[in-house]
């Protein structure tokens, strides 16, 4: 998870693409992927609010924020 909160981009896309991929079994890193939906780069958002899709409901924690960003241009 601390490639997450990496200083590169493509490093916290990829930390969040691979989350999501794992599924379910991410469920412990769904606050840092919840901060990520507030990242700089919008490529971060997108992957961040795919990978708590994927995880499933034990991301419901993160609803709120995922409606937050609907309003995200």
């Amino acid at each position: 998870m601390d490639a997450l909160n990496d200083g590169e981009p493509e490093v916290r896309t990829s930390a969040a693409r691979a989350l999501g991929v794992i599924g379910p079994e991410a469920m412990l890193a769904v606050p840092a992927l919840q901060s990520r939906l507030r990242d700089v780069e919008s490529q971060v958002r997108v992957c961040a609010a795919i990978a708590l899709g994927q995880i499933g409901p034990e991301a419901r924690l993160a609803v709120p924020a995922l409606e937050t960003c609907l309003e995200d241009t």
